[in-house]
């Protein structure tokens, strides 16, 4: 891209605003497809705005960084509200502590083996490969979610 970090860093904060955007949207979303539905359909963006990124090139290459990090913070700010919502919804009280940190425990218990990987790839095959690894190994979550009875949970 030949940018520094200061332009990197400015491209992927003006993208961030996608993640409050997001939260701020996922309860309009709900209301129009449900609470599990609206979990599922944030997954898309979530995934896509990482492949959005890895077409970065050229001239416009820092606005296309802003707006794959802006795709993939509207998924992940409605994604995220849900989950948890859902998560307490579901859980009875005395076990939420508990679902809380086994959800933890396996989503940030995969952010270095995942970062890892990462760098391997970016290092051997470059930027581009690992943000397209990246967003085909995060397609995956659709395989649960699809096979869940998140579908058709509605509130």
């Amino acid at each position: 891209m030949h940018a520094g970090p200061t332009e990197v860093g400015l491209a992927i904060g003006i993208g961030g605003i996608g993640f409050p955007l997001g939260s701020l949207l996922s309860s309009r979303f709900n209301s129009r497809v449900g609470m599990g539905p609206a979990l599922i359909w944030a997954a898309i963006p979530s995934v896509g705005g990482i492949l959005v990124s890895a077409l970065a090139f050229g001239r416009p290459a820092l606005a296309v960084v802003a707006a794959g990090v802006f795709i993939v913070g509207i998924g992940q700010g409605c994604f995220g509200v849900n989950a948890v919502t859902l998560r307490q919804r579901y859980s009875s009280p005395e076990m939420r502590a508990r679902a809380t940190a086994v959800h933890r425990f396996v989503s940030w218990g995969a952010l270095p083996g995942g970062a890892l990987l990462g760098g391997f790839i970016g290092q051997v095959a470059g930027l581009r490969s690992a943000l397209v690894c990246a967003s085909v190994i995060a397609s995956l979550c659709f395989i649960p979610l699809l096979r869940s009875p998140l579908r058709s949970t509605t509130r």
